[in-house]
């Protein structure tokens, strides 16, 4: 008997070790996990500073961070660059109120509904007119609104195909 009993507390003991052995890996994981959370609040902090850091001192040219501070603004304005770049390809523009982006050649932005002023200073300079019901541009030769289907009237109040 005293082979299952040196077994049975051989089993135990080892248990018992494990169990011990588990709870301080799960306590040591949870600190670990605390310390991580720490790290990341400090390295959002550093970003914090170094935004604000930069927002105080990129007009000034004595900064030791000059060369940096430079840098990141020519960053900037690359991103600007590619941004318009990107605007130019989907043939769209940002809203001149909100900031969204609208068709070049949208009368009204979507996402505001103020008035795209770009188009309409374009439209006093092309061979288009503005419907009088909706606004929308159409050709000086268009004889019906293709936004509404109203018919057009000229500017001495005639209909386009009285003139």
């Amino acid at each position: 008997m005293s082979f299952f009993n040196k077994l049975g507390e051989t089993l135990t003991n080892t248990s018992k070790d494990l169990a011990q052995k588990a709870k301080v890996m799960s306590e040591v994981s949870s600190l670990n996990g605390q310390i991580q959370v720490k790290e990341e609040e400090i390295q959002s902090l550093f970003i914090q500073i170094g935004k604000e850091y930069y927002e105080n001192n990129k007009s000034s040219n004595d900064s030791e961070y000059i060369d940096e501070i430079q840098k990141i603004q020519a960053c900037l304005d690359k991103i600007s660059q590619l941004r318009k770049d990107i605007l130019e390809i989907k043939g769209a523009v940002n809203c001149q109120s909100c900031g969204g982006q609208i068709p070049e050649d949208a009368t009204f932005c979507t996402e505001c509904g103020a008035k795209n002023e770009a188009v309409i200073v374009e439209s006093e300079n092309s061979n288009e007119k503005k419907c009088p019901d909706c606004d929308t541009l159409v050709k000086e030769s268009a004889q019906f609104c293709m936004g509404c289907g109203k018919k057009m009237i000229d500017q001495e109040g005639t209909t386009s195909n009285e003139s």
